[in-house]
């Protein structure tokens, strides 16, 4: 993927972008994973993010290119939860939850060893 950004950065074609994004399809799909359950409906979604973040790569800074793409595409995790929830719920009441629901499991688990 290296390879490919250089080469789109000297020349941003739409040719070097879709080579850059289809060599980007492997950490595309992990973020999927990671962060959207798997979820393909949120692809497009997912390569309009790497788009933006292949823009602000800066490889002076020292971190590497796949490192900067899972830390851009890391809003598939907001995208994901606001899509399956049926009601609208603020997100810092979502987040609320979760942390009541990640002790309770370790509650249940300290009681059940």
């Amino acid at each position: 993927m290296d390879e490919q950004f250089e080469a789109w950065k000297k020349k941003p074609t739409p040719e070097s972008t879709g080579v850059l994004l289809d060599a980007a399809e492997p950490v595309i799909n992990s973020a999927l994973t990671s962060y959207a359950g798997g979820n393909q409906l949120f692809r497009g979604h997912a390569r309009k993010l790497a788009l933006g973040a292949f823009q602000t790569y800066d490889p002076s800074k020292g971190t590497k290119l796949r490192t900067h793409l899972m830390t851009q595409l890391q809003p598939l995790r907001r995208l994901h939860t606001e899509h399956s929830q049926s009601v609208k719920i603020p997100e810092r009441v979502s987040m609320d939850l979760y942390r009541v629901q990640q002790e309770n499991q370790r509650l249940f688990n300290d009681m059940n060893e």
